[in-house]
């Protein structure tokens, strides 16, 4: 299969290229300096949001996504920390 009819699917192998943004444009993670992530599709190795979100996605194909904190990290649970001295 010509690498540029792959589509991202369920246990494959993916490599992503990444610029994390805040809402305010601020960049807080890249892959730029590393090389690009690579990650097992399916098997929860990335953030939920995020795997759902490249899931159909074809190769060499951009695009901007947003994950909301639910699932990123899941529901918002106001014990969820702790008060470190």
């Amino acid at each position: 299969m010509n690498g540029k009819n792959l589509v991202v699917s369920d246990d494959m192998v993916v490599r992503i290229e990444y610029t994390l943004t805040l809402a305010d444009g601020e960049v807080v993670d890249s892959s730029a300096a590393e090389g690009p992530l690579e990650y097992l599709q399916g098997h929860g190795e990335i953030i939920p949001g995020l795997e759902a979100a490249l899931f159909g996605m074809s190769v060499g194909e951009e695009k901007e996504i947003v994950v909301t904190p639910d699932l990123a990290y899941g529901e918002y649970d106001p014990d969820g920390y702790q008060l470190l001295p």
